[in-house]
């Protein structure tokens, strides 16, 4: 999260990640429910779904607006690619 937290989901998702060939992919997941926060904490489980306009945010933002800054395990799920955030 130190070096991307500014970068948009967008093109985290799709230059850094390698999980898209392009922003636009990136939008057509997130239109069909394919892009997902998940928090792990303390054996539970909580998915927030991120929308078309979550992939212009910030990674920053993203994880701030799901509360996801508690200390727990965070993941980003793109379609069936899952990765940890290191927070």
């Amino acid at each position: 999260m130190k070096d991307h937290a500014e970068d948009t989901l967008g093109a985290l998702i799709s230059r850094t990640l390698d999980f898209a060939p392009s922003v636009s992919a990136v939008r057509r997941v997130a239109q069909q429910n394919g892009l997902r926060l998940i928090r792990e904490a303390d054996g539970d489980q909580h998915t927030t779904q991120l929308t078309e306009a979550s992939v212009q945010q910030t990674l920053a933002a993203a994880v701030g607006e799901a509360g996801a800054l508690d200390g727990a395990e965070l993941y980003l799920k793109v379609g069936r690619k899952v990765a940890r955030i290191d927070v």
